[in-house]
């Protein structure tokens, strides 16, 4: 049986990624909740996130930024853009950044567990 997701939530609107967090606990995942790209760097260091879900437009340390700066220690971790911007090349741009998802805000609870689902079963079948 695989352990659960550790997720990183990381959202310049607090109610936005407090409410995600707590949504994510309900279900059963450990979380942390970061109100900011610096904060969510600082946090990942203790917390050792398997994924992590980041806003793309906040301020001082925007999403893109926030994602490479975690990846220096947490290379494995799978990375997901939550973003209400939308622009025609913003799949391309979040691929080029590494970003293996998109969200489109608000996202449904629904999809965002079909994505940790999907990020689960991967890691279960090349651990196994």
């Amino acid at each position: 049986m695989p352990r659960r997701l550790r997720i990183l939530v990381a959202d310049d609107n607090r109610d936005s990624a407090d409410t995600l967090g707590i949504l994510l606990r309900e279900s059963g995942y450990t979380v942390c909740v970061a109100h900011g790209g610096d904060h969510a760097v600082h946090a990942a260091g203790a917390f050792g996130p398997d994924v992590a879900i980041l806003d793309l437009a906040m301020p001082q340390m925007d999403g893109f930024k926030t994602a490479e700066e975690l990846r220096r220690s947490f290379s494995g971790a799978v990375y997901v853009a939550y973003t209400g911007l939308t622009s025609s090349d913003l799949r391309a741009k979040c691929e080029t950044a590494g970003f293996k998802y998109l969200l489109r805000k608000p996202a449904e609870l629904d999809e965002i567990e079909s994505i940790l689902r999907m990020v689960a079963t991967d890691r279960y079948r090349s651990s196994a």
